[in-house]
């Protein structure tokens, strides 16, 4: 990464690490593929249980796109609380598929 973070350069900044934005973008492209993917196949198999899969891959896309957007705007409470609950509630909504 070139240049200065702005995620630790910036006063009164919530981040303690400069974040990866590659990570973030590809993520954000491959939750939003996948969820697609399993919208297609819910509508397709007409499956009840895929709701679950479908809203924990929701969940992740949005995670990322919350973190792409507090790493660019680090002083912003909401933004880091939005992508640090929604990636616990994602992967704990992730595992309760199984229970379906």
């Amino acid at each position: 990464m070139t240049g200065t973070c702005s995620a630790v350069t910036t006063p009164d900044t919530i981040w303690s690490f400069c974040p990866n934005l590659g990570a973030d973008y590809l993520f954000i492209v491959l939750f939003a593929l996948t969820t697609i993917a399993h919208i297609a196949q819910a509508i397709t198999t007409r499956k009840g249980y895929c709701w679950v899969i479908i809203t924990s891959g929701l969940a992740q896309f949005l995670a990322y796109v919350f973190r792409l957007l507090s790493v660019k705007n680090p002083t912003n409470n909401g933004l880091y609380a939005a992508w640090f609950v929604l990636i616990l509630v994602s992967n704990f909504h992730s595992g309760m598929h199984g229970f379906c």
